[in-house]
């Protein structure tokens, strides 16, 4: 769960760089929606990475 003191800061912060307003459930959904694409590229890339724990022989 996001706090709504993080949606109010996300709706300033979108408020002041792209000069549009979000209504506080719309800045809610997209920064959900956010966290949640993060959340996937993040799985993607931890298994991308090569295993530390591969012994070299």
């Amino acid at each position: 769960m996001i706090k709504k003191e993080t949606i109010k800061k996300f709706q300033e912060a979108v408020k002041k760089d792209c000069g549009k307003e979000l209504n506080f459930d719309e800045a809610g959904k997209i920064l959900i929606g956010i966290v949640n694409y993060l959340s996937v590229l993040e799985k993607i890339y931890c298994r991308m990475k090569p295993s530390s724990k591969i012994k070299k022989s």
